[in-house]
């Protein structure tokens, strides 16, 4: 299956999809993975979907529909976005693996699911860019910063291709610190979680709390990364 096209597929328990994916170009090799999942049918937490991700480092599961409990009552989410964790993302990362992608379900009738998985090409953040992004529950969001020499994500370094891979390589002087500042036009709490560099990355709402520092915000909030 290509990356960057929409794929719908048919499960029940009996039939279940495992895909392999390919892509036409090795240009973003060096960015992570994204897999979108949704579906138009009615689904109930007694016969969700499970969407596992293999990667060569690692498992990622998910399930739907995403049941969230709220002061006002349950959000059922019938979609889902998630990163994959760059097991070697560093300085000097030259490849992503693809992963392989299995959809079951115990479902007796057939579900419809769409799946989508693409690279995602601002993961590496710039020192004094912003970023614009929209989160929900079930399609949370993160990003690498480097405080290592010759990272990707420093403003004003350069693009090269070496064995059809877009990398970049800059000479500048390490920051010891920087200022991470969050703002937001929507008045719900939102967590934001800073973790090290590793697998796995605690990104769903009950997950994040239990690795690296974390603050809650509505509007504004910021934080010092050293």
């Amino acid at each position: 299956y290509k990356y960057d096209t929409r794929i719908e597929l048919i499960v029940n328990n009996e039939t279940e999809q495992v895909m392999d994916f390919y892509e036409e170009t090795e240009l973003y090799h060096g960015y992570p993975t994204r897999v979108h999942v949704s579906t138009n049918e009615t689904l109930t937490v007694d016969n969700p979907i499970f969407v596992t991700a293999t990667q060569q480092k690692g498992v990622s599961s998910w399930e739907l529909p995403l049941l969230v409990q709220t002061q006002s009552g349950a959000l059922i989410f019938s979609s889902m976005a998630r990163t994959l964790c760059p097991h070697d993302a560093g300085p000097d990362i030259k490849t992503e693996n693809r992963p392989m992608i299995q959809i079951t379900t115990s479902n007796p009738r057939n579900v419809s699911v769409d799946i989508k998985l693409r690279r995602v090409t601002d993961f590496y953040v710039d020192v004094n860019k912003e970023i614009s992004l929209n989160v929900t529950p079930s399609s949370p969001k993160y990003f690498y910063f480097s405080f290592d020499q010759h990272p990707w994500n420093i403003t004003g370094g350069h693009m090269q291709k070496s064995a059809g891979v877009v990398t970049q390589r800059f000479n500048y002087t390490i920051p010891k610190s920087v200022i991470l500042i969050i703002e937001s036009d929507d008045d719900i709490c939102a967590t934001v979680s800073i973790q090290n560099n590793s697998c796995p990355v605690f990104d769903s709402e009950k997950e994040v709390l239990y690795k690296g520092y974390h603050l809650t915000m509505m509007s504004k909030g910021g934080i010092t990364l050293t």
